[in-house]
């Protein structure tokens, strides 16, 4: 059952009295619980993509569904993962996992038990009162998508989250996101230049053309 639905989509962005077409009558339908990764050359619309499924921007033409209902503003049904960990530096580890949680309402106890348990998840407990400069790019990364994780979405949005780091720690995270897929029974949409990581994690690899502002190709890694 498809629970994001791109229809007729188009993004068109204007600056001045120019126009450029982004995206152009792009037709997707994602099913629950499936890991997608979309890849193509820069500028050809993976981000913007992304950005439609979470409200950042809207469509200038056609619609996207997600749980079958149109996304018209942010999206509270996605937690998102981009490239810069956008970690809260005056924050602690477990406090930054716990702000969205906070931001809700929850109580103390019940925060500090939902951080722990996915600091776990991505094995960063015992760092949880650590602060971001004490960190490493591969822990940010961590707590990043513990942030997420905690949040409790049905979907996850991955925007190049693993593209600053070196190869040692992308291929462990990679390996972390696969168990938390597995584990969890998220949606995941991941944007990635790595041809070579949209086949190791993808369930489904949607490939964008920037000549036709729509997708070229659509396949299943074998």
């Amino acid at each position: 059952m498809a629970i994001i639905e791109f229809i007729h989509v188009s993004k068109i962005f204007k600056r001045n009295r120019d126009e450029q077409v982004v995206l152009k009558d792009i037709n997707l339908k994602i099913d629950t619980g499936e890991f997608v990764c979309i890849t193509g050359s820069s500028g050809c619309g993976k981000t913007t993509m992304l950005n439609l499924i979470l409200g950042i921007h809207s469509c200038s033409g056609g619609r996207v569904l997600v749980k079958d209902k149109p996304v018209n503003g942010v999206n509270y049904d996605c937690a998102a993962v981009f490239q810069d960990s956008l970690l809260f530096g005056w924050l602690t580890v477990a406090q930054n996992v716990e702000f969205g949680l906070k931001m809700r309402g929850i109580k103390k106890e019940e925060r500090k038990e939902i951080s722990l348990k996915y600091l776990e998840m991505v094995r960063l407990q015992d760092y949880k009162d650590a602060f971001v400069h004490e960190l490493s790019g591969g822990m940010k990364q961590r707590a990043a998508l513990s942030r997420a994780l905690a949040t409790e979405r049905e979907i996850l949005i991955f925007d190049e989250p693993f593209s600053s780091l070196d190869p040692q720690n992308r291929e462990a995270l990679q390996l972390e996101l696969l168990k938390i897929k597995k584990s969890a029974n998220k949606t995941i949409v991941m944007v990635t230049h790595s041809n070579n990581e949209a086949l190791i994690l993808g369930d489904r690899i949607i490939k964008l053309c920037p000549e036709t502002g729509n997708i070229r190709e659509a396949a299943r890694p074998d």
